[in-house]
C-alpha cells in the first residue's frame, strides 16, 4: 500500500506543481505576443500594381500601343497628387497619364517598333508622402509584363 501512496503523492505534486504551470503559460504568452506582433506588422500597408493591359494585342499600322495599370494602396501617408507613374520599356521610359474620372489608373500610349513581335515592360511609380519634417520621396516598381503583338 505504501508504494500506491507515494505515487499518488508524486502524480499530485507535478500535476499542481505552481511554478511548472507558471512557466508554462509564460512561454505561451511570449509566443502569442510574438506571433501577434509580427500579424500587425506584416499586415500594415499594402500597395498593388495591377496591369490592365492585355497579354497580346493586334499589330496596329501607326505601332502604338496603349499599356494601362491600376496603382491602388492602404498606405494613408502618400500624398495623391504627387503619385506619377511610368512605364519602362528597355531603355526607354514613357509617362503615364492619369485615367479621366477613374482613381488611381494610369495609361501610356508606347511606340513599338514593326519588327518587334514581344516586348517586356514594366511600371514605375514615384510619390511623395508624409513625413516629419519633411515630406519623403518613394517609388514602386512592379513586376516585368510580357506583350505579345500579334499579326492579322
Amino acid at each position: 500500500m505504501r508504494g500506491l501512496s507515494e505515487n499518488y503523492v508524486n502524480a499530485r505534486k507535478t500535476l499542481y506543481n505552481i511554478n511548472r504551470v507558471c512557466t508554462l503559460n509564460r512561454m505561451t504568452f511570449r509566443n502569442l505576443t510574438a506571433v501577434l506582433a509580427a500579424s500587425v506588422f506584416l499586415t500594415g500597408c499594402s500597395t498593388t500594381v495591377t496591369n490592365l493591359t492585355p497579354h497580346s494585342l493586334p499589330r496596329n499600322p501607326n505601332n502604338v500601343y496603349p499599356l494601362e495599370v491600376e496603382f491602388s494602396t492602404s498606405q494613408k501617408t502618400i500624398r495623391e497628387d504627387t503619385l506619377e507613374g511610368t512605364v519602362l520599356f528597355g531603355q526607354e521610359s514613357y509617362p503615364m497619364k492619369r485615367t479621366p474620372m477613374l482613381n488611381n489608373r494610369f495609361e501610356a500610349m508606347v511606340p513599338i517598333p514593326a519588327s518587334t513581335n514581344y516586348i517586356y515592360y514594366r511600371y514605375k511609380f514615384d510619390y511623395k508622402y508624409n513625413k516629419m519634417p519633411t515630406p519623403g520621396e518613394s517609388s514602386r516598381l512592379s513586376p516585368t509584363y510580357q506583350l505579345e503583338i500579334v499579326d492579322r
